[in-house]
């Protein structure tokens, strides 16, 4: 599992960073502030999950709540996808609805919850 958490650390943000020369090439100062404030905040909430893989990566250790981890995992998983789903398609809406990313934030929280959770009954 830790191993998943380093590869999708990297992967994400090998993504972050190709979220960011998106902003720089598709945003002039023409573009409205609360646009460019929208997807840059999503582009920082892509980070946030690449951060949460990474520390993943380096502390998770195998528990007696396998399942709980696992379910831990699979949710800060589908948030990242979410994350970066959510950069290119809440661009688009209208009234700059983002329940794509709140509920990927939700999930993410949620994975870091149950992280915490299984950790807690590990023996140090």
């Amino acid at each position: 599992m830790r191993r998943l958490h380093l590869w999708i650390a990297i992967s994400g943000f090998l993504v972050f960073c190709a979220t960011g020369a998106v902003m720089r090439m598709s945003f002039d100062e023409e573009t409205p502030l609360a646009i460019r404030a929208f997807a840059r905040s999503r582009h920082i909430y892509i980070l946030l999950s690449t951060l949460v893989h990474g520390a993943l990566a380096a502390y998770v250790r195998p528990s007696r709540r396998a399942k709980t981890q696992t379910t831990g995992s699979a949710l800060t998983l589908v948030a990242t996808t979410g994350l970066v789903v959510a950069f290119f398609v809440e661009q688009d809406e209208p009234m700059l609805r983002s329940w794509v990313s709140q509920l990927s934030l939700f999930a993410l929280v949620g994975g870091v919850v149950l992280h915490v959770r299984a950790g807690a009954s590990t023996p140090s």
